[in-house]
């Protein structure tokens, strides 16, 4: 099978948001590699449409062309990763930004640097399903109803699912909290139980796709209410 390769050129700019929106079939897999997002919301809809809006401010505006996107398709996926053309980057001095999210680079002896506020919408079909990865964003995931993977290294992640619905339950991270909603137990190490969750692993309705949040640093939350 082979896959195809689609530059950004699908993408329009509309001042300083961005749109993407691709068919998508059930068959295939959103895999979402959004490394240098401050926010991500992932929403379901009626549509077999894979859509993302990307709201992006780099060095106050001034280098905004610097994000770019790749998108691979194949009949299994699609896969959709955002980054810096450091090409671009380039032209930035190493002091010309003062703003959050600032991001130092060094090529030979070149320094220079960039304050990026990033933040991503994301629309799927509630049965697809969706792999997502970030560096230091929030993640934020509600009602899709298929596999859910969802990694950030210092954000928290946060998914709400359906009570009915039948999944293997892991959270992990390294320094932060986890949590569910109703309560689950977490994992036993040497007989007991931790008194600070830090995994959570277990079946929702005797178990089916995989629902694993994963932080390094952050926090990962899992809610299935009643409702």
């Amino acid at each position: 099978m082979i896959a195809l390769l689609m530059p950004s050129t699908f993408l329009f700019a509309q001042g300083e948001v961005i749109e993407i929106s691709l068919p998508i079939q059930t068959s295939q897999k959103a895999i979402l590699n959004l490394k240098f997002a401050e926010k991500i919301e992932v929403k379901s809809w009626n549509k077999k449409e894979l859509f993302i809006r990307a709201h992006i401010d780099i060095n106050h505006g001034l280098m905004n062309e610097a994000h770019e996107v790749d998108t691979v398709i194949t009949d299994q996926a699609i896969r959709i990763s955002t980054g810096f053309d450091e090409d671009i980057l380039e032209k930035s001095a190493f002091n010309n930004c003062d703003g959050k999210n600032k991001t130092q680079y060094r090529r030979g002896s070149r320094g220079y640097s960039i304050c990026h506020t990033i933040n991503y919408e994301v629309f799927l079909p509630p049965d697809t399903d969706v792999e997502i990865e970030t560096i230091s964003g929030d993640i934020a995931i509600a009602d899709m109803q298929n596999e859910v993977i969802a990694e950030s290294v210092s954000g928290t992640v946060d998914v709400t699912i359906t009570k009915n619905q039948k999944a293997d339950i892991l959270l992990e991270t390294v320094s932060g909290r986890a949590y569910t909603d109703p309560p689950m137990l977490p994992v036993e190490e040497n007989g007991m139980r931790l008194l600070l969750s830090r995994k959570i692993s277990n079946q929702l309705n005797g178990g089916g796709k995989p629902v694993h949040l994963k932080s390094v640093s952050g926090n990962v939350n899992l809610r299935y209410p009643d409702k």
